[in-house]
């Protein structure tokens, strides 16, 4: 929804003013996020060849790779039974997960890092994995309770209290949130 929103109006801004740069890098962007690496290329290349701009030299650099890896042959199932359940096996489901991350193939990722976890179900790796990628698709309240049991076995770790302070800022739990930001001020200071 929010990329259909923020699409829509970067082509109101286009459709009134056509040269308008950062509206159209805004339609390249959101091809992006949604997933339409051909339109985001396509836009993106546009765009270089107007503005010669470096930082979409390197955008151009990170989709072509993305679709690289997107169309590298899958890896196998995290629970084939060739697989095994010992450290080479979860090594190689974590970086299948990573790669379908990279490759914004994130219900992929999501199944990789569920069908690890309930393999290694004390892994808070893994867990803290799962809730980012669900984040990243709106499952906000399923990330928080990950993210609210990995914090629980590790209070120190600042980068799951600031995720942890993200996801429930989306979900407008803004005095929870407000806590955990404040906690992490007060420990940087």
């Amino acid at each position: 929804k929010q990329f259909e929103e923020a699409g829509r109006l970067y082509g109101e801004v286009v459709q009134a003013a056509p040269a308008h740069l950062e509206a159209r890098r805004g339609l390249a962007e959101v091809a992006h996020w949604r997933g339409d690496r051909s339109e985001a290329l396509e836009r993106y290349e546009a765009l270089l060849a107007e503005t010669h701009d470096p930082d979409i030299e390197e955008k151009l650099k990170a989709i072509r790779a993305e679709a690289e890896i997107a169309s590298a042959p899958a890896e196998p199932s995290a629970t084939d039974s060739s697989m095994g359940e010992g450290p080479q096996a979860l090594a190689r489901a974590m970086e299948q997960a990573t790669r379908f991350e990279v490759a914004k193939q994130y219900p992929d990722a999501e199944r990789v890092y569920r069908e690890t976890l309930q393999q290694h179900p004390g892994n808070d790796e893994i867990r803290s994995a799962l809730a980012r990628v669900l984040s990243w698709q709106g499952s906000h309240q399923e990330a928080a309770t990950l993210y609210r049991e990995v914090l629980a076995r590790h209070p120190e770790d600042q980068d799951i209290r600031t995720a942890l302070a993200q996801v429930l800022s989306w979900q407008k739990q803004f005095e929870e949130a407000g806590r955990l930001y404040g906690t992490l001020f007060r420990s940087h200071t």
